[in-house]
């Protein structure tokens, strides 16, 4: 398998590959270049905004796919490998004055309610696609704030059932993860079983159809602080009436993990 390395920085500055330079990153575009399937690759990049140090960074590649285990100590970059050969990969230099941000309040988040005992509620929506929220309560306990508790709502007091077969397969991966079984069933017909979602933490839309064009989203496994694979997880729909949207999945088969 051929990998594609898909490079990019929020801090503008020149980019090298294997001790040739290949472009400049902007903070927006990204670069996209092949790599060899097997030994180090070497990325380095100068950055043109004043105030940060350039970074050179390593990655190793066997059989196309990246070790995790290259990345271990390896700070200022995360990668997240995809279906078919693309590496996506964020270097982020670091300043030469880094700056504390400050401790974290949940006064500052939006909606923030302060309560009489002194704790902190608030509303924070996970951006997904039938609109969940978690309502969490927070407390401070020794300066340190932590949530006392947490409930699962509506964003916008009611759901925004999916539209289409792929927010529908993204709807059920997500009703899994967040363990809502009954929500995920009714996103499936009849004759469907729950997948088994091992490991993932998120799902999303693949950025490209895959070979044979069966349609598939991606779910997104950590590997390592700094890594992360997106597997297939591919789906069969069919238009069917219900409360949870127009589409019901027929058939799911999740890629299964191990590939690296």
């Amino acid at each position: 398998m051929q990998p594609v390395l898909i490079l990019s920085s929020p801090v503008p500055g020149l980019m090298w590959i294997n001790g040739r330079p290949v472009g400049e990153l902007d903070g927006e575009n990204p670069i996209a270049r092949p790599v060899s399937p097997q030994g180090p690759v070497y990325l380095q990049h100068f950055p043109t905004a004043p105030g940060y140090l350039p970074l050179t960074r390593r990655l190793t590649f066997s059989g196309g796919r990246v070790l995790p285990a290259s990345l271990e100590d390896q700070q200022n970059l995360w990668v997240v490998a995809w279906p078919g050969g693309a590496v996506e990969v964020e270097l982020s230099p670091q300043q030469m004055q880094p700056q504390c941000p400050p401790p974290f309040s949940p006064l500052d988040l939006p909606g923030a309610a302060l309560q009489q005992d002194g704790c902190v509620r608030v509303l924070e929506p996970l951006e997904d696609t039938v609109g969940h929220a978690r309502l969490n309560t927070y407390r401070q306990q020794n300066g340190v704030w932590e949530i006392l508790h947490s409930e699962l709502m509506w964003a916008q007091g009611c759901p925004h059932w999916p539209a289409t077969p792929e927010q529908t397969a993204i709807a059920l991966a997500e009703a899994c993860l967040l363990g809502l079984v009954d929500e995920a069933r009714g996103y499936l017909s009849p004759i469907c079983p729950l997948p088994a979602l091992e490991d993932a933490t998120a799902c999303l839309p693949l950025p490209a159809p895959l070979p044979g064009g069966r349609p598939a989203v991606g779910l997104v496994s950590l590997l390592s602080p700094s890594m992360a694979q997106v597997r297939p997880m591919y789906y069969r729909a069919s238009p069917a009436g219900g409360t949870q949207g127009t589409w019901r999945l027929d058939d799911i088969l999740v890629e299964s993990g191990g590939v690296y």
